[in-house]
């Protein structure tokens, strides 16, 4: 084996371990790859035949990476290592493997073929036809969706029960599962959960094959065959007695089963991404014999949205009795006080294996910690220090701008074009480029503009509304031959359809739309802008038109979103007109796109795995932005998971940087259509005070926080003694209510507030309104025992972006009110409306 770069201990432990099921916890920038890949070239150099070792992970790029690297431990050719190595890929492209040898036991022959998505959607949507399932209120995506989600959790068609979807979804579901499947099998095709359901079924009906003898001898040493030096590695690929696959009864060879006695040690990195059937199909691959080795980082997994479970590698040591656990704690990434972040913020999490991130790098700059007053002020901040950084000769492919959602794009896109900084989206599209925008936008040009044909083009059967190419067509030669805007044609062609080449429903069609696009003209002349396409979205039922769809709601936030920015225009710049704004998009969104060296990195913090870069700055650090206000809903069943998941997410996105770091909040936030009140980020709570600089309103946050470490003592009064009847106490006219407490005011908006049983607990009239105390636990108080007095009725009872429930509006903000205890009015935010709620009839939450 050729030399390599030197190991620390941990990662030569995983390297040389031989015997029983090893996993292998890599921390963030630990070097897996290393070790994943020396450890697959020393059980070659150690004499393990090639073909007898299996190492999967979850991307072609890490699987072409891994190839290289182990072909350059052997000095060996690409090619060679292909055809004659170890069997190298992702658990599509080897489950593929296994069935274009093997797929007549499950109904395919060996030239099967693989629908990708848009075959997928194509094939569904003619299933949702046949079916006469109307596809707005079940789409193609969403069927698709609600068939892997089971799929990816292991259950078959007949177990689709155990998913628990409501009626009528759960028929649909079934009725649309079986044909979609029926004809995917007809047409000798898979899609790409096929490819991993089929596979383990395949390995299923294999009766688990007896253990071979000899089968450890293979790599039973303890050395990593280092002192091979440089010579150039000989694959053995001859196949031994009793390699072979094994017989049945009668002589008739059982291939399948050969397959579950072939390795002999089997890899696996990325391990936490893993799903019930990925985790199954690596057990029946490892057989009885296989030492088992599993690579990947519990506070690494991100993806339990699309189907992952965490708990495959929490619970691996417990399924796999004398494993032995390695971690790799020593990080070549970055700087101690970034660690210090990370490890503190991930310190929090529920249940996870214990690692602690260190580096030998130095501690480098102390992370900044950035409080804003809005979203406008955070992005032309991230534009100006990117812009500084950009002229003090840092590579702008070196920065990266991370955010939770896509939808707070927008203002930063905005900050950097008029910055001069070239960007690129990676993992997404520019906001103003995504489909739902650029209809939008179709639609206010339209009324602005009814010549631009293109727009019409666009729109016109958007929604779908039976205006279909052939119409389409026709309608443009008619209006070229009465040299007119296809727009303007429309009407005129509602009256003439025959001379318009027309059919009866095609001029119904044509019709509607035209009679729609006058209506929103007429009625918008004097609406505002973000009035205008309230309006646009409202007649066109635009929204409901995609709700079904898997992404309805990322692109409603879009929608949102856009609306709030016609809104802040106007505001700013009440004297430009519609058509003016919307030119000033286009210009804005014509530059071409930049490349990497040559542009910094604008993406959510998903599409940040596995990346990193010299600066990062993670904005959006509030509560219901990041944690995301999903995770926080006491209505969903799975809240816990998603918190921790949120918490998670929060640690990859730290532990990208190498060199700098900034995280930023703000207090005010205009986002999906509303203005949200937020606190910040409890995961900026958990940071170390001695590794970060506290900046603008972070500065004055770390002082609040310093009060409440001490409570306010109150001055002596002449009602102290007085002793007031429970029906009295509550008038909030004299005297006062002692409570005896140990622990702290957390700040000046929680003074008066008691804890019961670990509640919080907000006394408003006679009832009691209570809401979970933050999970990180209350400050320890400066003064134990202390005997601190609350005013009863005090207004920080009360406080602006509190979230609170009513029973018919839902869950919505507090944006002011006026009086106080049970009978005080609150001024509250429900999405885009605001009602006027008197205080006893909503809960906090």
């Amino acid at each position: 084996m050729a030399p390599s770069i030197p190991l620390n201990p941990a990662q030569r432990a995983g390297v040389e371990y031989r015997g029983g099921p090893l996993l292998l916890l890599a921390g963030a920038g630990t070097g897996k790859t290393r070790v994943i890949t020396q450890r697959v070239a020393a059980l070659i150099d150690e004499g393990v035949p090639a073909w007898r070792i299996l190492a999967v992970t979850f991307t072609n790029k890490a699987a072409g990476e891994m190839r290289e690297r182990i072909a350059g431990l052997l000095e060996m050719e690409l090619d060679e290592l292909r055809r004659d190595g170890p069997w190298i890929g992702t658990f599509h492209s080897i489950c593929a493997r296994i069935l274009r040898r093997h797929g007549q036991g499950v109904g395919l022959t060996r030239n099967f073929s693989i629908y990708d998505a848009d075959d997928q959607k194509t094939l569904m949507r003619r299933v949702l036809k046949d079916l006469d399932i109307d596809p707005k209120a079940f789409s193609a995506s969403a069927a698709l969706g609600k068939i892997d989600a089971a799929k990816n959790l292991g259950y078959a068609r007949h177990q689709l029960d155990a998913m628990n979807y409501s009626e009528p979804v759960a028929s649909w579901t079934r009725k649309a599962w079986t044909l979609y499947e029926g004809r995917l099998r007809a047409a000798d095709a898979v899609d790409f959960n096929d490819l991993l359901a089929l596979a383990v079924e395949l390995l299923r009906k294999a009766k688990p094959a007896q253990p071979q003898p000899g089968a450890r001898s293979f790599g039973s040493g303890s050395g990593s065959g280092s002192g091979s030096g440089a010579r150039r590695m000989a694959l053995r690929t001859t196949r031994g007695p009793g390699s072979g696959a094994p017989t049945a009864s009668g002589g008739a060879v059982n291939p399948v089963l050969g397959l579950r006695r072939r390795f002999f040690h089997v890899v696996v990195d990325e391990f936490q991404d893993t799903n019930p059937v990925q985790a199954e199909l690596v057990e029946l691959l490892c057989g009885p014999s296989a030492q088992l080795c599993v690579v990947g980082d519990d506070d690494q997994a991100i993806y339990g949205w699309r189907g992952a479970d965490v708990k495959q590698i929490l619970n691996f040591p417990d399924r796999h009795p004398g494993c032995e656990v390695i971690r790799l704690e020593q990080n070549y990434r970055s700087t101690t006080h970034i660690l210090d972040c990370a490890n503190a913020v991930i310190r929090g999490g529920a249940r996870r294996h214990s690692k602690r991130l260190w580096s030998d790098l130095g501690p480098g700059e102390r992370a900044e910690l950035h409080g804003f007053a809005d979203e406008r002020d955070e992005a032309q901040y991230v534009a100006r220090r990117v812009r500084r950084a950009i002229d003090e000769g840092e590579s702008p492919g070196e920065i990266a701008v991370f955010y939770r959602t896509h939808a707070q794009s927008r203002p930063l896109e905005e900050a950097m074009r008029l910055a001069g900084v070239r960007y690129r989206m990676l993992g997404g599209i520019r906001f103003f480029d995504r489909r739902e925008i650029k209809d939008l936008i179709a639609y206010l040009r339209l009324l602005t503009n009814p010549g631009s044909d293109l727009d019409c083009l666009r729109v016109i059967n958007v929604p779908a509304r039976r205006i279909g190419a052939r119409t389409i067509e026709r309608l443009s030669a008619w209006a070229i031959s009465k040299e007119s805007s296809l727009y303007d044609a429309c009407g005129p062609a509602s009256k003439h359809g025959e001379e318009a080449g027309l059919g009866r429903a095609a001029v119904k069609a044509v019709k509607g739309f035209w009679e729609l696009v006058e209506g929103l003209r007429d009625d918008s002349e004097e609406l505002s802008h973000h009035e205008t396409a309230s309006l646009v979205l409202g007649r066109t039922n635009y929204l409901e038109s995609f709700a079904a769809e898997q992404d309805a709601e990322t692109r409603t936030e879009n929608l949102y979103e856009f609306r709030g920015a016609l809104e802040e225009f106007g505001e700013e710049q009440p004297d430009v007109s519609l058509a003016e704004y919307l030119e000033q998009i286009s210009l804005a969104a014509g530059g071409d796109e930049a490349t990497v060296d040559a542009a910094i990195t604008l993406m959510t913090i998903h599409s940040a795995k596995g990346l990193e870069f010299d600066r990062v700055m993670l904005t959006g650090m509030e509560e219901r932005v990041f944690p995301h206000v999903r995770s926080l809903d006491p209505e969903n069943p799975k809240g816990r998971e998603a918190l921790e998941e949120e918490r998670r997410l929060a640690y990859v996105a730290i532990s990208r940087a190498r060199r700098w770091l900034s995280l930023s909040f703000v207090e005010r936030r205009f986002l999906w259509g509303s203005t949200q009140l937020n606190e910040p980020s409890r995961f900026l709570r958990a940071l170390p005070e001695e590794g970060i600089v506290r900046k603008g309103l972070a500065l004055k946050q770390n002082k609040q926080r310093a009060r409440a470490l001490a409570p306010r003592r109150r001055e002596p009064s002449w009602d102290d003694d007085i002793e007031l009847d429970p029906e009295y106490r509550d008038d909030g006219s004299i005297g006062r209510v002692r409570t005896r407490s140990t622990r702290s005011a957390r700040s000046k908006r929680t003074e008066g507030v008691q804890t019961e049983g670990g509640q919080t607990v907000l006394s408003w009239g006679g009832s009691s309104l209570s809401f979970a105390e933050p999970e990180t636990g209350p400050y320890e108080p400066a003064e134990p025992e202390t005997t601190v007095e609350y005013e009863a009725h005090a207004d920080a009872e009360i406080f602006q972006g509190m979230r609170v429930r009513h029973k018919k509006y839902g869950v919505g903000i507090v944006i002011g009110w006026t009086g106080s205890g049970p009978t005080a009015k609150l001024t509250i935010g429900f999405g885009g409306t605001r009602r006027t709620i008197v205080a006893r009839f909503v809960t906090p939450v």
